[in-house]
């Protein structure tokens, strides 16, 4: 049975800033080991296991995809210019210069799967070497990463995800955190700040909210109405139906090949594919059946020949007992009879040499040797020039005789199905 391991990656330690309850806890310091926490599925909709551990003792699973925390991705909407594959990352990171907080040559860029140079399309970026260091730790243990996705990402269906968030570790106060998906992009607020109520005002009865348990009833006090429990572990596995993919450029797998295989044989094994899967097995099912009747068929038609045969064998030489091969039978019954009644048959030595004598060329001389052995009349052919063999054999041809050139060895026979004197 497939299964998929998702693991959450944690985000990365800032000044004046802490994790949010729903998510890992950060990396250890210096030596100590880092721990990750995984979710384990089968189906990609339910959970099979969760937990937290080590690399190498995280559990085995046929898919592997990391999954980044919202506040570690930002978004941008730009028109993808002309370059090279190889080119595009540093042509992203020079046009994005302005818009980003950090150094552009610290960032990782990627782009919409579906995106073509000359249109608009987005582009996520995330700090290179905190996500480097992440794949780096878990292919070490052997956990090859196919794919990296984020939680939330830009798309026609507007969601608004309500979480709480640690503030400063010694008030132990809490801070509720929005994070808005749209077509308009991904934006991370907190819920009690002064623009977040103006940005939501024009569309947020279109809005489809979810909230983390503990920020649920927080968030429908702010809101207004009931809103929707997404735990974090259901909110990541939502992340497998994400069409992003931020695993590109120099941080691709390298086991591409192999990696797309892998990843289209689980597209087909999707719960999306089944009625495909169906279908192609009923076809798969129709065929061999199909297969099947035309056997049949074919084995009732030769049967119903051999039976004929067998009884024109019967009819024709009563003398016949048994039947195992009435081809055969028939031609030596006759070959028999044509004997008692002293006629030479077409594979006797007589009408063999009568052939040869009847196309035999006007300018060659008798030959030296003749052999007649099975039906086949040989003779030396060491003299024989390829145009008098040539037409030698096209003159026994027409006479329904086969002509035969074996080692400096002329063999005429009669042609298979062909009747003497025909």
């Amino acid at each position: 049975m497939s299964s998929t391991l998702l693991i959450l990656l944690p985000p990365r330690a800032r000044l004046g800033r802490a994790a949010h309850s729903d998510a890992p806890p950060r990396a250890g310091q210096g030596a100590e080991p880092m721990e990750f926490e995984y979710l384990l599925s089968t189906d990609g909709l339910g959970l099979t296991a969760q937990g937290r551990a080590l690399p190498d003792a995280l559990p085995a699973a046929s898919a592997c995809v990391a999954v980044v925390p919202d506040g570690e991705l930002s978004w941008h909407q730009l028109k993808l210019p002309k370059a090279a594959r190889g080119k595009l990352q540093a042509a992203l990171a020079g046009m994005l210069e302005e818009q980003l907080l950090e150094e552009a040559d610290e960032l990782h860029f990627a782009v919409a799967t579906q995106a073509d140079a000359d249109e608009r399309s987005w582009v996520c970026a995330c700090h290179k070497s905190w996500l480097q260091q992440h794949l780096n730790a878990l292919e070490q243990a052997g956990r090859l990463v196919e794919r990296v996705l984020p939680l939330s990402w830009p798309g026609e269906a507007a969601r608004a995800h309500v979480l709480d968030r640690l503030g400063d570790a010694e008030a132990q106060d809490h801070v509720l955190s929005l994070i808005l998906s749209d077509a308009r992009g991904v934006t991370l607020l907190p819920l009690d700040g002064p623009l977040t109520r103006q940005l939501l005002s024009p569309g947020v009865g279109e809005l489809a909210w979810t909230a983390s348990p503990d920020a649920v009833q927080a968030a429908e006090r702010w809101q207004g109405h009931p809103v929707s429990v997404l735990a974090a572990s259901a909110r990541a596995l939502q992340a497998l139906q994400s069409p992003w993919n931020l695993r590109q450029f120099d941080l691709l797998p390298r086991t591409r090949g192999l990696q797309a295989l892998r990843q289209w044989g689980r597209q087909l094994m999707s719960p999306a594919w089944r009625p495909a899967r169906l279908g192609l097995a009923g076809l798969v099912l129709v065929q061999l059946l199909a297969m099947n009747v035309q056997a049949w068929q074919l084995k009732s038609r030769l049967r119903g020949v051999q039976a004929e045969m067998s009884s024109l064998l019967m009819g024709a030489f009563p003398a016949t007992r048994v039947v195992h091969d009435a081809p055969l039978q028939m031609r030596q019954a006759a070959d028999a009879l044509r004997a008692r009644a002293g006629l030479i048959g077409e594979r006797d030595f007589e009408a063999l040499l009568s052939a040869a004598a009847t196309a035999w060329p006007a300018d060659m001389p008798p030959a030296e040797a003749l052999k007649f052995e099975d039906g086949r009349l040989a003779f030396p052919a060491t003299s024989w020039s390829p145009a008098q063999i040539e037409a030698f054999k096209r003159q026994l041809a027409s006479e329904g005789w086969t002509l035969d050139n074996q080692n400096g060895q002329l063999q005429i026979s009669r042609q298979r199905g062909t009747a003497a004197g025909s």
